[in-house]
């Protein structure tokens, strides 16, 4: 069964998501209160980036 799904925050992580949600053949509605990917998506940035040296292959 597919849900209808909101997401506050259309950071990377909630633009991300969204996609993802939307491609798996659910209905999303992506809401923010300014432009996407543009508040916390620049804080959000550095923990992406700097958290990837700690995946292992």
């Amino acid at each position: 069964m597919k849900h209808k799904i909101t997401i506050i925050g259309a950071g990377v992580i909630g633009a991300a998501t969204a996609l993802t949600l939307q491609q798996r053949g659910h209905d999303v509605l992506l809401l923010d209160r300014e432009r996407s990917c543009a508040s916390a998506s620049f804080g959000n940035a550095g923990a992406i980036v700097n958290g990837s040296k700690y995946l292992t292959t």
